[in-house]
C-alpha cells in the first residue's frame, strides 16, 4: 500500500496511515482530502486490501 500511495504521490508508510493524519482534524473536507481518499480506495481495490 506504501508504494501504491507512492505512486499517486502521497507518502505513507502503511495502509492505515492516512487515516489518523492530522491534516485532516477539519470541519470540512479538503480537496487534499478528498483525492487522498480516492487514492486510497482506488489502492486498496487494486491490492485486495479488505481481503487480507
Amino acid at each position: 500500500m506504501a508504494r501504491m500511495h507512492g505512486e499517486g504521490g502521497l507518502d505513507y508508510p502503511d495502509p492505515c496511515a492516512a487515516v489518523g493524519n492530522k491534516r485532516w482534524g477539519t470541519a470540512e473536507i479538503t480537496p487534499a482530502e478528498r483525492a487522498t481518499a480516492r487514492a486510497d480506495v482506488t489502492c486498496q481495490k487494486s491490492t485486495q486490501l479488505v481481503k487480507v
